[in-house]
């Protein structure tokens, strides 16, 4: 399973900017299948399965582009260090959780899954 986070992020929902983007998680993984076969001489062996992609980002609550929203789905794109394109997917929002932090600034925790 690869899992990749980043720093320096830009992000964009649909078309609009993702603005004040603070970091993201993205995990990618492959659901093998398990078989055994009288040509596996009784072993157990794994094939590649179905893809998966789920993560979340953090950003202020104040930049939240129109339709970002529980349930939505949408295109995102998430680049790091604003050349590395890390994530452009249609992907599921399943939750957004809102928070404060020590600054007294209101964020937004984006969790999602590929749609």
């Amino acid at each position: 399973m690869a899992v990749k986070h980043g720093k320096n992020l830009t992000g964009k929902w649909e078309s609009a900017s993702i603005g004040d983007v603070t970091n993201f998680n993205v995990q990618q993984v492959n659901r093998s299948v398990d078989y055994v076969s009288s040509s596996s001489a009784g072993e157990t062996k794994r094939v590649a399965g179905a893809s998966d992609i789920s993560g979340s980002f953090e950003m202020l609550a104040d930049a939240m582009p129109s339709g970002l929203a529980e349930g939505a789905t949408g295109a995102l794109e998430l680049t790091s260090d604003g050349t590395v394109k890390v994530l452009d997917r249609s992907v599921l929002v399943t939750d957004i959780d809102f928070h404060v932090d020590v600054q007294n600034l209101v964020k937004a925790t984006v969790r999602f899954a590929q749609a």
